[in-house]
């Protein structure tokens, strides 16, 4: 036959041929294989078969079938491509649904969390709710007595203030979830933080029969930079909780200073809050520190609570730069121990009287405060109007009022001037922001103290915006309205005795 390089085999496909020929004879039989050879058509690919020739001829003689399998051969190369797209399409898609299905589980629990949220929700507001109703309705009955009279506006009042607990623990998750929530760096006592706190929290222990236990393990620093609100309120959830999950025995809490633990490290402040009470197995634990859920749904039936509580004591603890853990067993006891960071001091300041401190207010006598001056009262609601009235004319002002800012700024701008206006935002006609902007426009420059339901971050810029000056929330907390409205007057009278001299 004619020589493989005649045919334009290359050297090395020439070879392959030599070993399986060689293959063949010693096979003695037919050899398959295949190759790719460059010709006048482009790179080809064959299969050739090659079969020994068996004849008495001395020397080894063969037989080769070529078969151009270019078009084939790419089709399996297609072929194979295309299963290892869909193999690799198929991963990909169970991967997705995997992950589809992993979200819709979360998504559904957290459906199902939200619904008992909710559900807890509605169930927490109403009994507040029947009792200040109940209570309220009772007071009407001109048959009681003025000691029973006096024991009902306390249970209004106590049912009322849970209310507003439970609206300032709403608002604050949503203020930590919005990246909202900003951390005082103050100078403050913690030995004395932690006793005021368990003091407070004394009479619901005694109430119980419940011993409640304070005890310093080695000395505690005097002073530390944190933010005393939120230390308060972090002690307060850990404390209230013990107490309410404790049937019997006692609930302890222990301060104690741990040491540098390095060079460069800062020493931390440890406290743990131990309860005797009915205690958590691990997978109730795992679930304490999410939003609208606790450790068990049962709970919320026999002990009440929003579920909001330790999610925002783990947020909170976390921003002031510290950790929480929890230690459980069930049917003896849970402590939750947290450790915050001992920074050096910084310089005090005189805080704000906002409405973010309205919880801090000081329970003076509001008849204390006297206000001189002449107010607009800008209110909507007529039960909101009379209270204001009755507030501010007790304590000295003149009062006018408008039922919306498109009245106030007639009001002012004609049966004026009034020494200062307590606005509310919300308003049907024209609302607090736009009557606020449209005083300032026609160049009134009294004191306007936004007194508003609005409570969200940011909440307070938007109405300083405005044009207000200051800004205070409702519920209303009387001392501090009576307070901020007599020191704008004051400095209202201030700024009009050096103008007119």
């Amino acid at each position: 036959g004619r020589r493989l390089s005649e045919l334009g085999v290359a050297a090395e496909t020439a070879r392959m041929f030599v070993e399986q020929y060689r293959a063949a004879a010693v096979a003695e039989g037919p050899v398959e294989f295949e190759y790719e050879r460059e010709t006048a058509r482009g790179l080809r690919w064959f299969r050739a078969v090659v079969c020994p020739i068996k004849n008495a001829s001395p020397r080894q003689q063969f037989s080769y079938v070529l078969l151009d399998k270019t078009e084939a051969h790419a089709a399996e190369i297609a072929l194979r491509q295309h299963a290892d797209e869909l193999a690799a399409a198929k991963a990909t898609l169970e991967k997705q649904s995997a992950a589809l299905s992993e979200a819709r589980d979360i998504a559904d629990a957290a459906s199902r969390a939200k619904s008992h949220f909710l559900a807890n929700m509605s169930h927490e507001i109403r009994t507040p709710m029947t009792a200040v109703l109940g209570y309220a309705d009772l007071l009407a009955d001109p048959e009681q007595s003025d000691d029973q009279r006096g024991e009902w506006v306390n249970v209004i009042r106590r049912n009322a203030q849970h209310l507003l607990e439970l609206i300032n623990d709403i608002l604050d998750l949503s203020k930590i979830e919005a990246g909202k929530m900003q951390m005082e760096s103050v100078a403050c006592d913690p030995a004395q933080l932690v006793g005021d706190v368990v003091e407070m929290m004394r009479p619901r222990a005694v109430q119980k029969g419940i011993n409640l236990r304070l005890d310093f393990d080695g000395p505690v620093p005097r002073q530390m930079s944190s933010d005393p609100l939120r230390f308060r309120q972090i002690m307060v959830n850990l404390l209230g909780n013990a107490i309410k999950f404790t049937e019997a025995g006692e609930v302890a809490v222990r301060v104690a200073c741990d040491a540098a633990a390095g060079d460069g490290q800062q020493p931390s402040l440890r406290i743990d809050v131990r309860d005797t009470g009915i205690g958590m197995n691990e997978e109730q634990v795992s679930r304490l520190f999410r939003p609208f859920t606790q450790a068990d749904e049962t709970m919320t039936r026999r002990f009440g609570g929003s579920g909001l509580g330790l999610a925002i004591t783990h947020r909170l603890v976390t921003m002031l730069g510290g950790n929480i853990d929890v230690n459980s067993d069930v049917g003896f006891g849970t402590t939750f121990r947290i450790v915050l960071p001992v920074r050096a001091p910084a310089p005090a300041s005189a805080p704000e009287e906002t409405g973010e401190a309205q919880s801090m207010a000081q329970p003076d006598s509001f008849v204390a405060t006297r206000l001189r001056g002449s107010v607009l009262i800008v209110e909507d609601t007529p039960d909101t109007q009379r209270l204001l009235m009755m507030l501010l004319a007790t304590a000295g002002a003149q009062v006018s009022v408008a039922a919306n800012g498109r009245a106030a700024v007639d009001l002012a701008t004609t049966a004026g001037p009034f020494d200062l206006i307590v606005m509310d935002m919300q308003m049907p006609e024209m609302d607090g922001y736009a009557a606020a902007t449209e005083l300032r426009r026609r160049g009134v420059g009294v004191p306007i103290v936004a007194l508003t339901a609005h409570a969200m971050a940011g909440d307070r810029e938007r109405c300083i915006d405005a044009g207000c000056t200051d800004y205070l929330t409702k519920p209303i907390d009387v001392p501090l309205l009576l307070r901020t409205i007599a020191r704008h007057l004051d400095a209202s009278r201030s700024t009009a005795a050096v103008n007119v001299a």
